[in-house]
Parts: C-alpha cells; sequence; structure tokens
C-alpha cells in the first residue's frame, strides 16, 4: 500500500512538473505570486485547516476514550490533512521556489500517509510532521509550521 501511495505522490509531483514546464515562455505574463502572495495563501490554508481540526478537538469531551480519539482522526483527521495537502500543492508557487515547496508538500504527504496507515502513532509521542513543519518554518511560512504539534 505504501509503495502505491509513494508512486502516486511521485506521479502527481511529475505531473506538475511537466504543468508548471508547459506555462508561456512570456515571463511578463507568468501567473506566478510572488513569495509573500503565496505564504499569505498558504498561510490562509493552514489557518482555516486549524480552525476546522480545533473543532474536531472539541466534540470529544474529557471523559473520551482512546478509542474516540482515534475514531475521529480516522473519520475526520486525517481527511482534514488529506486536504490541506491537496491545497497547498495547488497553490501556484513563486517562481524558483518550486523545488522548495516539493519538498515540503511532499514532505506533508509523506506525514500525513505515515498517519493514515498507522493512526495509534498519534498516541506514540512521535510527531510525523516534524519535517515538514521545519521546512515550512524555513520558508517563512506560520500557521503551515504547526502541525500535529
Amino acid at each position: 500500500m505504501k509503495r502505491v501511495s509513494i508512486l502516486m505522490m511521485l506521479l502527481i509531483a511529475s505531473m506538475a512538473v511537466v504543468v508548471i514546464g508547459c506555462g508561456s515562455s512570456d515571463s511578463s505574463s507568468s501567473d506566478a505570486p510572488a513569495k509573500d502572495e503565496y505564504i499569505a495563501s498558504a498561510d490562509k490554508i493552514c489557518t482555516d485547516s486549524d480552525t476546522e481540526i480545533s473543532a474536531m478537538g472539541s466534540q470529544l469531551d474529557q471523559n473520551a476514550t482512546q478509542e474516540d480519539t482515534l475514531a475521529l482522526v480516522k473519520s475526520d483527521l486525517i481527511p482534514a490533512l488529506q486536504q490541506r495537502a491537496k491545497d497547498l500543492e495547488a497553490l501556484p508557487r513563486p517562481a524558483g521556489d518550486e523545488d522548495t515547496l516539493g519538498t515540503y508538500t511532499q514532505s506533508l504527504n509523506d506525514a500525513v500517509s505515515t498517519l493514515a496507515n498507522d493512526p495509534e502513532s498519534i498516541f506514540g509521542g512521535v510527531n510525523p510532521f516534524e519535517e515538514s513543519n521545519k521546512l515550512a518554518t524555513e520558508y517563512g511560512l506560520k500557521a503551515c509550521s504547526n502541525t500535529g504539534a
């Protein structure tokens, strides 16, 4: 299963490179956003996602069992994180930052896949989003740098 997921991610990344490469060669008509515009858009996606995730947490009361939490992780949290990653991947990237942001979104997708493949790992104290959070911080993203923290 993990091999299929990795192959699908590589296929999607390859398709994104082809789409980016097929753009107009006229640099004056570039649709690539400036870095600060990208950061604002990405942080908005992450802020909205964090609000949704916080609301999920309010579904659990203080008497919630580990099973209750795990059910919520599987039914709501993982799909929300998958959507976050998908939305971030869909954002146009600033010229020259395609590789950096590709590495970030790949790391985010890897972390989401890790959690999806082993939802109980959420109780282990290990944050699969550590690398993607680090990459987000290094790029200047604020709201996107605390996933799973």
